[in-house]
């Protein structure tokens, strides 16, 4: 995993939250992906906003399936087909 971080001003945000955000997030990247491949994650600002970014070599989402992301529960197809447990059945 590599870690790429810019200067960012201080922002206010629900520390808890965000936590909770990145820790899926960088979860999910190192999860679904297979041995070998690569997780990068870059912190920047730009234009008075903070972006952040993370990207992975794994499984991906289909197109098509991108619109439920953020459906309580949902799991991509691909998640299923490769077989890989997810929290309820861990």
């Amino acid at each position: 995993m590599t870690l790429e971080a810019g200067l960012v001003a201080e922002r206010l945000g629900d520390r808890d939250r965000l936590t909770q955000l990145f820790d899926n997030l960088i979860s999910n990247a190192i999860k679904y992906t297979p041995d070998g491949g690569r997780v990068e994650a870059r912190l920047s600002g730009e234009n008075g906003q903070v972006l952040i970014e993370i990207e992975d070599s794994g499984i991906g989402i289909p197109e098509t399936e991108q619109e439920f992301l953020f459906d309580r529960f949902f799991r991509a197809s691909t998640a299923n087909a490769a077989a890989i447990p997810g929290l309820a059945s861990a």
